[in-house]
């Protein structure tokens, strides 16, 4: 038997039925269920030991916190228990058919399947951006931290533009008594440059988390989903990196003034914003922590926004709501429309001299080295240099006679058969199978074909200018810039080799080996953390890949990856590979047949 108990003392009995499942977990099912007269989700948890009993009555003893005229929470409201034994608790559940991910808001990959391209017009998401900020700003009043804030984890109503926040029971609070119930989970491309270089845990984050991680989706909401640490790399050597430690780097792309590491990648909007807008997010995402701006102030400037109608049609398409820009900046989608279909096509150049052309050079592809000269052609140079020794030589051998002299001239410079040099060959080639990194922007554990969340799926992209295929999954057990003794062994015997004392080469990273690491980096102009990171290993070409294990049962992917172009890999069973709780940390390869000559 199942029961609700709510906290004005009701306890109310309600049946579970098989056929109003709404999500399953490793840890915990969600049901639709009725309890009275009133529709409920309930979470309902496999195991005891994961419910955190004390957690979820604190959190129902602040009150129902799921209603606000600007928001929504999934927020524990109830109590159920099996056999007087606590096994899950009820929340407000949302008609699916008045709600979408908020990332169909912005993506431009999800808001096709809504068949209005209206639904992302830029008042619409100044509404939601208002709403969100309003919701983190009255949590943050009540010492409620969400942590783990992500799209995935928000809800947009379609005829409020309001959000509601989901996944309550994993937010940081502090209950009546003082104790502080900690978050438990924290998500790839939203973690707070600090926690990534200090290497903290969701359960020590608060609210400079949630603010990190609300500029983030903000900044997507209004570059449709560009990550504000996406560019492209100057030559530092990070182009394998994540969004994350590109943040821990403070490589910043957008900023208002232009940061020389890193450059904006094309395709973004960034520039159509207003100038107070990004000078909002460049306190958020290079500024000092303490001094990020916070959810109350973001609701400030979107009220503001809203109040004074700061919000102009684009000359060019009056009627389409879809083409509304921010007084002061331009208009974003007309910018992203002329990039969309203003990419180069392939040109064929067809050369003016046949017989003086060199063999046409294969399309580049991306490489983290800089390109390289071109080599001069000499042929021009050599054809007259011979010439000249023909003059010469017909003058010395060949007497007073003008026709021979003439004749030797000709034959010279049409090399004769019995000249030492070699008649010209065509050239042969073949194909090489070249690796490159796939750019990783988010990933979630989605559900198995069995309904459990297994299957870890990530969405890349293909930043090169080849397609792609054959993916491999490669990871390792523990964060990524926790190195294995081999690694850092490696990294001892470059340093020694380039004249830096590292102490015993014995694969510890102890101070004197930090003080090594600290030493190079100063010398290369790198950002000086004493610690051993991708952008270090790339610098000093120690490949940290061999440590990985490769993930067998990764699908293959069935279709190519376009270049420049975004495609889902999915990973099924993966969490059979390491226990849960832990932490892990992948890259995404995949290949292109590159032409070469062949020898």
């Amino acid at each position: 038997m199942l029961t609700a108990d709510f906290l004005n003392g009701a306890s109310i009995p309600f049946v579970l039925t098989s056929d109003a499942v709404l999500g399953r977990g490793a840890t915990a099912e969600v049901h639709s269920v009725i309890v009275g007269d009133r529709r409920f989700a309930i979470k309902l948890y496999k195991v005891a030991q994961e419910l955190n009993e004390a957690k979820i009555l604190s959190m129902c003893a602040f009150g129902d916190l799921s209603k606000s005229d600007d928001y929504e929470c999934a927020w524990p409201v109830a109590v159920v228990k099996s056999d007087n034994a606590m096994s899950g608790y009820l929340m407000e559940t949302f008609d699916k058919l008045k709600h979408h991910p908020l990332n169909y808001l912005f993506d431009p990959t999800f808001f096709n399947r809504l068949n209005s391209i209206d639904v992302m017009s830029l008042s619409n998401r100044v509404e939601v951006a208002l709403s969100l900020c309003s919701a983190i700003a009255a949590l943050h009043s009540r010492k409620i931290y969400c942590i783990d804030l992500k799209p995935q984890n928000i809800l947009v109503n379609w005829a409020k533009n309001t959000c509601v926040l989901l996944d309550c029971d994993g937010f940081s609070f502090r209950g009546s008594d003082g104790i502080r119930f900690p978050a438990g989970h924290i998500s790839t491309d939203y973690i707070a440059p600090e926690a990534t270089r200090e290497k903290l845990t969701a359960v020590e984050l608060g609210a400079s988390q949630d603010k990190y991680a609300l500029a983030v989706i903000l900044f997507q909401l209004f570059n449709y989903a560009q990550h504000p640490f996406q560019g492209i790399s100057s030559g530092v050597g990070m182009q394998s990196a994540t969004n994350d430690e590109y943040a821990a780097a403070g490589l910043y792309p957008y900023g208002v003034t232009p940061n020389r590491l890193i450059a904006p990648r094309r395709g973004s909007t960034h520039e159509c914003m207003p100038h107070e807008l990004r000078t909002l997010f460049d306190r958020a995402f290079i500024g000092h922590p303490d001094q990020r701006v916070s959810a109350r102030e973001w609701a400030k400037f979107f009220e503001n926004i809203i109040e004074k109608k700061l919000l102009k049609r684009c000359y060019k398409h009056s009627n389409a709501p879809s083409h509304v820009s921010f007084q002061g900046g331009q208009c974003a989608e007309c910018a992203r429309l002329a990039f969309v279909d203003g990419l180069p096509k392939p040109k064929t150049i067809v050369p003016l001299q046949p017989s003086l052309a060199s063999v046409p050079q294969q399309p580049s592809l991306a490489s983290p080295l800089p390109p390289q000269p071109a080599p001069k052609d000499n042929t021009i140079r050599n054809v007259l240099l011979f010439g000249m020794l023909a003059v010469v030589a017909g003058y010395l051998f060949a007497g007073d006679d003008e026709r021979k002299t003439t004749s030797a001239v000709r034959e010279t410079t049409a090399t004769p058969s019995n000249s030492s040099q070699k008649p010209t060959t065509k050239t042969k080639w073949k194909y090489e199978s070249e690796t490159v990194w796939l750019t990783v922007i988010s990933s979630e554990w989605v559900n198995d074909s069995s309904g459990y969340k297994n299957t870890l799926r990530v969405l890349v992209r293909n930043e090169s200018t080849a397609e792609l295929r054959n993916p491999k999954f490669i990871y390792k057990l523990r964060d990524c810039n926790v190195y294995s003794k081999e690694v850092i062994l490696e990294v001892q015997k470059k340093l020694v080799a380039l004249g830096i004392p590292v102490g015993t080469l014995d694969g510890i990273f102890g101070n004197r080996t930090k003080d090594g690491v600290k030493s190079y980096q100063k010398k290369r102009g790198i950002k000086v953390t004493g610690q051993i990171d991708e952008l270090l290993l790339l610098s000093l070409n120690v490949d940290e890949s061999l440590e990985l294990n490769q993930v067998i049962t990764a699908l293959p992917q069935a279709s190519p990856i376009a270049a420049k172009k975004d495609s889902f890999i999915y990973v099924p069973n993966f969490r059979k590979y390491y226990t849960s709780g832990r932490r892990f940390c992948y890259r995404i390869s995949a290949q292109y047949e590159k032409k070469v000559p062949q020898n």
